[in-house]
């Protein structure tokens, strides 16, 4: 018997819960084939440490060898072409050749970032570990570091660097008058503000740098560098934490039209506009919310649920977002800055024992590979 598809395109903090789950809930007439150009599961969220201060190489790349239990396949490939029932991909599979027919699509390419902190070429553990090394023997080697953009990344980086290496002269340039985004309101934003200043990193608030017409290159070489305010800040390395962009290529060769400015444009329940058997979740979704790992998550629970809904003819659940955001702000390993449901703002325990002590690297393994590293 010839099983109906699901397909899903990236293995990452939206696309492997999604796959676990449908193969897990699916009758046994469905397979589920999850798509990436990667060998490995590149845990971004501890690259803040494991890409400047940390050898974590081995605890940042998590084999997909462990990620279905039954009759789910990984293939290592890219997708070249999205058709309505259809995905290209390049190189083909040896079992289902260079086009794959599926009952349901779902995008989670996510987004791409400078490096270290997103390996966007590196498609293997190896060519992202010597990324990983050549960026943490560059912080090591500077004395000036400037890092251009105070988001959760900026800030982050900034902490590690500082816990670290407290003689180094560390500098953030943010354009708000607080780090991070003023969607998290004033209270955990100043406490993120006073937690660096602590460590002693200069910010540079409501005012951002004048990047040269042939950018920074490697952002290794010793520069000075003027914010349209003025300011004129000496590095010798930099780093850029800001201006990622959404992996939206494979959806347009579909529909060009059904790409925004914040991602793929989608229904409340996931399903991209005008092609109801295509789900579109994670960062490359426009939901209209902080783009956040741990959101990723909450989209593939609905849409696990709306794709078994569709296979049963049931009614489909809608996504509702919080009326607050929530989010974990490390400031080094042992602390930051909390900000929880209903607004509420905790400090360093609470950071510590969620998040900064390892960076979730033992959640990740499990949830990934089903054993903690």
């Amino acid at each position: 018997m010839t099983l109906k598809k699901v397909v899903i395109i990236g293995a990452s903090y939206a696309g492997i819960p999604l796959a676990q789950s449908l193969e897990k809930s699916l009758d046994a007439s469905y397979q589920v084939i999850l798509i990436d150009q990667r060998s490995h599961f590149f845990h971004l969220l501890a690259t803040v440490r494991g890409g400047t201060i940390e050898d974590m190489d081995d605890k940042l790349f998590i084999p997909f060898t462990n990620v279905f239990k039954k009759s789910g396949k990984f293939i290592q490939t890219k997708v070249v072409e999205i058709r309505r029932n259809a995905v290209v991909i390049s190189p083909p599979d040896k079992e289902f050749g260079e086009v794959i027919e599926f009952e349901y699509l779902a995008v989670a390419t996510g987004s791409s970032y400078s490096a270290p902190f997103k390996l966007n070429t590196s498609l293997t553990k190896e060519e992202g570990v010597r990324v990983l090394e050549t960026s943490r023997a560059a912080v090591t080697a500077a004395n000036d570091i400037l890092i251009i953009g105070g988001g959760p990344v900026g800030s982050e980086t900034a902490g590690e660097i500082k816990t670290a290496f407290p003689k180094k002269n560390v500098t953030i340039v943010h354009s708000s008058d607080l780090p991070i985004s003023d969607a998290l309101g004033p209270k955990p934003r100043q406490a993120i503000k006073v937690g660096l200043e602590k460590l002693g990193v200069k910010l540079i608030l409501n005012d951002s740098v004048v990047l040269p017409e042939g950018g920074l290159g490697d952002g290794r070489q010793r520069r000075t560098l003027t914010t349209k305010k003025g300011v004129k800040i000496e590095s010798d390395m930099q780093i850029l934490s800001f201006g990622g962009s959404l992996n939206v290529a494979p959806i347009a060769t579909l529909d060009p039209e059904v790409v925004g400015p914040g991602g793929i444009r989608i229904k409340p329940t996931f399903q991209v506009q005008g092609y109801d058997n295509i789900f579109a979740l994670g960062d490359v979704a426009d939901v209209g919310e902080l783009k956040l790992a741990y959101k990723a998550g909450l989209h593939a629970d609905v849409v696990a649920k709306n794709i078994v809904a569709l296979t049963k003819k049931g009614a489909l659940k809608e996504y509702k977002k919080g009326s607050s955001e929530v989010m974990l702000v490390t400031l080094g390993k042992n602390g930051g800055v909390a900000v929880l449901p209903g607004g509420i703002t905790g400090g360093n325990w609470i950071s510590r024992n969620l998040k900064a002590k390892n960076l979730m690297v033992d959640h990740q393994w499990s949830k990934v590979y089903g054993s903690s590293k």
